[in-house]
């Protein structure tokens, strides 16, 4: 009994550790907001489905900046809280439907103006995890390194 309730202590820490350095949010209706450290990012999903196919626009402080082409959209924030701003921030536009990869952006906003970095079309990411210089992408237990324009498998 004891080896089990250790068992259990020890998988709700890792599980809580886990939780807590990564926060994604799905698309929340019409419009959606996220702090960031030059302002509030917003999410607008468009009245109706324009000739360029867009669904949804990314606007900071009422400009558009990027443009969501999917009926879904998946995010992943630095900071790990809708309360703490971010600064940068892992958008995952499922433009084909949810069968197919989503294309995956990074936008960073550390230098004010949003910066908008075309990642892949390729991977389904499950997980996400920030560093200084790098955001690192898990896929199939298989981990990836975005960093200086740049992604490379890790071994």
């Amino acid at each position: 009994m004891q080896g089990n309730l250790t068992k259990f202590r020890v998988i709700s820490l890792t599980l809580a550790i886990w939780c807590a350095n990564c926060s994604a949010q799905a698309d929340a209706g019409s419009v959606d907001t996220v702090k960031t450290v030059a302002g509030l990012m917003g999410i607008s999903k468009v009245d109706r489905m324009r000739i360029d196919s867009v669904t949804f626009t990314v606007q900071l402080a009422g400009y558009d900046f990027d443009k969501l082409y999917g009926l879904r959209y998946l995010y992943y924030t630095e900071s790990g809280s809708r309360d703490r701003p971010s600064g940068r921030v892992l958008m995952e536009d499922f433009i084909g439907g949810a069968s197919d990869t989503p294309s995956i952006a990074l936008y960073d906003f550390r230098k004010g103006r949003p910066e908008v970095v075309q990642i892949t079309d390729k991977l389904d990411v499950e997980n996400v995890r920030w560093r200084p210089d790098a955001v690192l992408l898990e896929v199939d237990d298989q981990w990836y390194e975005f960093k200086r324009g740049k992604l490379s498998r890790l071994n």
